[in-house]
């Protein structure tokens, strides 16, 4: 008995969907989260910090937040790039 096999697009969706489960503030100081980040990506398509902060207060405050941002825009991007590539 072996499991069918999943192809790496099958899985990677698996692993988006229960991240989406989830909600994690990247900005505590102004209660940015993540969703609303990849939001902004997949919508309105935000592709850097300076396009973020037109939309968002980031980094307004401490400024903490912007190297977990900016990585949250470029996995957006690649997540966006592979469903494509895998539809």
């Amino acid at each position: 008995d072996r499991s069918p096999s999943r192809g790496l697009g099958d899985v990677y969706k698996r692993q988006i969907n229960l991240e989406r489960n989830f909600i994690m503030f990247v900005c505590i100081c102004k209660g940015i989260t993540d969703h609303q980040i990849k939001q902004l990506v997949t919508e309105s398509g935000v592709g850097s910090i300076r396009e973020l902060k037109q939309h968002l207060p980031l980094g307004s405050q401490c400024g903490t937040c912007v190297k977990v941002a900016q990585n949250i825009i470029d996995t957006t991007i690649m997540d966006e790039s592979l469903f494509k590539e895998v539809g």
